[in-house]
């Protein structure tokens, strides 16, 4: 009983800070902040859940920076997805491997995007997508979540050149940039 009311103590003491503390957000950004993210040398990387999009029903994937400039990035995502097809076939595993040019300015861009997804059914089927996009990206660059709604047309290769025309819609999560 002695050492719950201490631990309880110690908790409280712990936490006044964060609840009568001030915080130090005034609405607006102190200027290294934004020259860190402008800076085109900053090897951004995040984590995003794809729901449709280039991996069928749904997708997590990793997406890093590898180059940029004052008004546009270049990236690539690598994800892991899949979905059920049909009693014949099974479900799907899906590899979308895809590269995305962004260019805009502020918090509005405009996403493009090309790749290949490999993927194999449960009976072992392989084939190639192709999945195109062209989408919609809001980002704050004084924040670490972004959305991205996109129209992803899948090429397949399965038998012989299909389209199929499929939309997307992705939430992610920045991490610290280095």
């Amino acid at each position: 009983m002695r050492y719950r009311n201490i631990l309880v103590i110690l908790l409280i003491l712990v936490s006044l800070p964060h609840l009568f503390g001030q915080s130090n957000y005034s609405g607006e950004i102190s200027p290294a902040t934004y020259l860190k993210f402008n800076d085109p040398d900053q090897k951004r990387h995040s984590m995003n859940i794809e729901l449709l999009g280039a991996a069928g029903i749904g997708s997590i994937n990793y997406e890093r920076q590898f180059a940029a400039n004052k008004n546009h990035r270049w990236m690539y995502r690598v994800g892991v997805g899949g979905s059920y097809i049909d009693k014949n076939n099974g479900a799907i595993f899906i590899l979308p491997l895809t590269t995305h040019f962004i260019v805009g300015k502020k918090s509005h861009y405009l996403d493009l995007s090309a790749g290949i997804a490999p993927s194999i059914t449960t009976h072992f089927n392989a084939f190639v997508r192709a999945p195109l996009g062209i989408g919609y990206r809001f980002e704050h660059w004084y924040r670490r979540l972004y959305y991205r709604i996109s129209y992803t047309p899948l090429v397949s290769f399965l038998l012989d050149v299909q389209y199929e025309h499929w939309f997307g819609a992705t939430i992610g999560y920045h991490f610290k940039w280095r």
